[in-house]
């Protein structure tokens, strides 16, 4: 009976964090709870031993059963709202296992987006993508505690049925969603984090030739709901010391450039506001007349 007391009063303190975590305040960087660790013995043994703005590793001793929440890592004072584009891209990876992780966007139980990424082991998974908020959310959440698909109609885990649901209408049966032995241990990694307004897709750099008197003329194809586009060019394949030309055509003349010189050209969009860019084009090189 004590046992169970413990488990019972152990996992309400796991949902209770859940819950409430969303009124704590961690500046920029991250919050984390390792359920094994404070006493809850389903949840995840471990501690968070680097944490930055965009990127925080996690070193778990035991993955645990008591489903992702059993180790979550978590930044609040985000602005998301409801009805406007954002994109949520990240690099992960797990030390020594496969590791099913849960990502949310939200404020407590209210989503205003969720989805469920497994990292294989070894190797780094580049995640990506843009939605469109289905509420206003001031929180982003990972769980990366063991997760077996078991906990739906846990009393003290009700957000199971919520993200079972999600892993189902996306991933296929539930049946998918086994990590290794809990007792596993390993080290989950997160780097170059963005939460933010939705970055246009990537220019498609068509042509650059060089024209009369110093000029080159660049072209390249438009990009979707793309405010801009930032031309950048140096005399170095590095881009080291490029200068910048920013316009709203699909094509653009840099003049004033070195005769005889060999030039490296890439473009990318911004959105409006210039409050986020998208991805730099492949370089071309344009010898100039």
């Amino acid at each position: 009976m004590r046992r169970l007391t413990k488990k019972i009063a152990a996992s309400a303190l796991a949902l209770s964090l859940v819950f409430t975590m969303g009124t704590q305040c961690f500046a920029a960087n991250w919050g984390s709870y390792f359920g094994g660790s404070e006493g809850w013995y389903e949840g995840a043994e471990g501690t968070l031993t680097s944490n930055t703005d965009k990127a925080w590793t996690a070193q778990m001793a035991s993955i645990g059963y008591g489903g992702v929440w059993g180790a979550q890592v978590y930044k609040n004072g985000i602005s998301v709202k409801k009805g406007q584009q954002y994109t949520l891209s990240f690099d992960a990876q797990s030390s020594t296992c496969d590791k099913w992780v849960y990502v949310k966007v939200s404020t407590d139980e209210t989503l205003a987006f969720s989805d469920w990424v497994q990292l294989k082991k070894g190797s780094t998974t580049k995640y990506s993508t843009t939605f469109t908020a289905k509420a206003n959310a001031k929180s982003v959440y990972f769980g990366i505690g063991g997760e077996f698909g078991d906990r739906q109609g846990v009393d003290t885990d009700k957000d199971a049925a919520i993200r079972y649901g999600v892993f189902t209408s996306t991933k296929g049966a539930l049946s998918q969603l086994k990590d290794v032995d809990p007792t596993f241990s390993t080290t989950v990694k997160l780097t170059n984090f963005y939460l933010g307004a939705a970055k246009p897709a990537k220019v498609n750099l068509k042509s650059v030739k060089a024209a009369k008197k110093g000029k080159v003329k660049v072209k390249y194809k438009k990009v979707a709901g793309a405010a801009g586009y930032q031309i950048q060019y140096s005399l170095k394949s590095n881009m080291k010391s490029a200068k910048s030309k920013t316009t709203k055509k699909a094509t653009y003349t840099i003049s004033k450039l070195k005769k005889g010189k060999k030039y490296y050209v890439r473009v990318r969009a911004y959105n409006k506001g210039k409050k986020a860019y998208g991805d730099w084009s492949k370089k071309k090189a344009v010898k100039v007349k």
